[in-house]
């Protein structure tokens, strides 16, 4: 995790330094330095999104720091290269007009047709940055939904094994993975840095997994009490069926408890999406 979290300060600052060189080049009109460095911008913001690639919020921080900044600078590149290109046409039209016998008209002709192109050229150049970015952000999207979904098959997995672990009376076994469930959500919520309403959502899905997982765990305690009631021969049948009660009654309560706990968590995180709203509505 320290690893991770290094190489990601590292390929932040590489960015912002590449940034800054790109700027300087393009306010000094370097196309071919500002050119290399464009690239170096877009192979950055790979490198970010590669190291961020098990979470969404993350890739999507980085497209919305990067994106523009490399939309802008495609922008300007294209624009130097679109006046580059019509002082060039400008300049052949000068010498060639200066030749004896030079068809004026025809020359003109020329120009305009090289300077439309140049035009042509400059709005492809803008066209084709915006689709790669765009290209980058859906392919953004696809490996954090790919992690997302395997997140999901890995939380189900611990579900299932749970409930296996109860068909088989396994209450310790069953106990160590609601705690890994619940110290995975820990993790995921404490880095989580989305809105309100995205949160709401995460809490959503990690309070039903907690409460699936607790109550697999309630079972199995529920199962193994029942089962030792019912060995203890030694106690009279009014005894064993009050105890009988008494055990279905606990394993009722502790699901209203946890039930409660899910309720108590979604309605704090409801009006944490109501104060967010009315905090932008007073802006």
């Amino acid at each position: 995790a320290k690893k991770d979290e290094a190489d990601a300060k590292t390929a932040a600052q590489n960015r912002l330094k590449t940034q800054q060189d790109l700027q300087d080049a393009l306010l000094k009109g370097k196309t071919v330095e500002a050119q290399r460095l464009l690239e170096q911008a877009k192979r950055n913001q790979q490198v970010e999104l590669n190291l961020a690639s098990d979470s969404a919020v993350k890739r999507a921080e980085i497209i919305r720091k990067t994106t523009p900044a490399i939309l802008a600078a495609e922008d300007k590149l294209a624009e130097l290269k679109r006046r580059a290109a019509i002082t060039a046409n400008q300049r052949a039209y000068d010498e060639a007009s200066k030749l004896p016998g030079a068809d004026l008209a025809a020359l003109r002709a020329t120009q305009k047709a090289r300077n439309l192109e140049a035009y042509a050229t400059e709005r492809a150049d803008r066209e084709k940055a915006r689709a790669e970015q765009a290209d980058a952000q859906r392919q953004a999207n696809q490996t954090a939904l790919q992690a997302q979904q395997r997140h999901e098959r890995e939380r189900k997995a611990l579900i299932a094994q749970a409930a296996r672990e109860a068909r088989q009376l396994r209450y310790e076994e069953a106990d160590a993975t609601l705690k890994r469930v619940q110290n995975d959500n820990r993790a995921e919520l404490e880095s989580f840095k989305g809105t309100a309403a995205e949160k709401l959502a995460l809490l959503r899905r990690q309070t039903q997994e907690e409460f699936e997982a607790a109550e697999v765990v309630a079972r199995i305690k529920r199962n193994n009490a029942l089962r030792d009631n019912d060995n203890n021969t030694a106690q009279t049948k009014a005894n064993h069926d009050a105890r009988e009660r008494q055990i279905k009654q606990a394993y009722t309560d502790t699901l209203t408890g946890l039930q409660n706990t899910r309720v108590s968590t979604l309605r704090a995180g409801t009006e944490a999406i109501a104060a967010e709203g009315k905090a932008v509505a007073d802006l």
